[in-house]
């Protein structure tokens, strides 16, 4: 991944989602210094109360992306869909990876800060 932005499709399998985290945790990208950054984003998924246990495949579940710029909210954005797995302790992005990006992606871009 290096710094570039990913285009692969999200992994589907906990061995698949392992590899992947182990790849990023070998990585060493240079030191990031926000210096005249005047974008920022975040986003945050929640899925349907009511239901027991941990979580299961296809939980009904909305993602929402905001995107601050220069200062003022710039853009937002919402998703809905269903989670893609259950929730397994580390491997949250196989339930919640797809939806999140779903929803950053509907973001407009910017000033790309990392290359």
């Amino acid at each position: 991944m290096s710094g570039s932005v990913a285009t692969e499709p999200w992994p589907e399998t906990p061995d698949d989602l392992e590899r992947v985290q182990r790849s990023l945790t070998a990585e060493t990208p240079p030191l990031w210094r926000p210096e005249g950054v005047r974008s920022a984003a975040g986003c945050f998924i929640c899925f349907q109360r009511g239901r027991a246990g941990p979580g299961a495949p296809g939980d009904p579940g909305w993602a929402a992306a905001a995107l601050i710029h220069d200062g003022a909210l710039a853009a937002t954005t919402v998703a809905y869909g269903r989670a893609s797995a259950g929730y397994v302790s580390g491997l949250l992005a196989l339930r919640e990876g797809p939806l999140l990006e779903e929803a950053v992606r509907g973001l407009p871009r910017y000033r790309r800060c990392c290359s």
